[in-house]
């Protein structure tokens, strides 16, 4: 094995990289986030849990990383919803990007996406979900189109539950 593929001079390298960009991110106000992804794509960080050792590492509050849901949804051992509940609190997640394990839009494939959003809004993420398919099928705007409208039916599903719930308890 070379001194390039040793797993732990990686990691090294990486939190030595990562420790002079959150230098300059805390410089220009700007969040830098380390983006896990899983084993088909790389070898690295492949874990939420990994991102974070290496984020607490650094010790620098600028820099955080982000739940993907069709990384998490491939190279995890836990749910997608028991990520955000175990890391949302810690403060180390500044981001999410909302696709199924399909690679498409919300509501394209297999990922149930109310459970997903429920458990955001009931942690108070107030930060950006971005919807990041790697596949538009039929097309870009038709796929967009799609995912507004599904994952606003469960967002006006999710606030109706809500507003019923709490008719009931008043």
């Amino acid at each position: 094995m070379s001194e390039s593929d040793d797993p732990l001079k990686a990691w090294y390298r990486a939190r030595d990289l990562l420790a002079t960009v959150s230098e300059y991110a805390a410089e220009a106000g700007v969040t830098y986030v380390l983006k896990p992804l899983a084993p088909p794509d790389t070898n690295f960080i492949n874990t939420v849990a990994d991102a974070v050792q290496l984020i607490t590492s650094i010790g620098n509050s600028v820099l955080r990383t982000m739940i993907d849901t069709c990384a998490a949804g491939i190279g995890e051992a836990s749910s997608i919803p028991q990520l955000i509940d175990q890391w949302l609190p810690t403060g180390t997640v500044a981001h999410v990007h909302l696709n199924d394990i399909n690679r498409l839009a919300p509501g394209q494939g297999r990922v149930a996406f109310a459970p997903i959003l429920t458990v955001l809004l009931r942690n108070g993420y107030a930060g950006v979900a971005a919807v990041e398919p790697f596949k538009y099928q039929p097309d870009g705007p038709t796929a967009t189109a799609r995912a507004i409208g599904y994952l606003n039916g469960i967002l006006e599903g999710l606030s109706t539950t809500t507003c019923t719930a709490t008719q009931r308890l008043s």
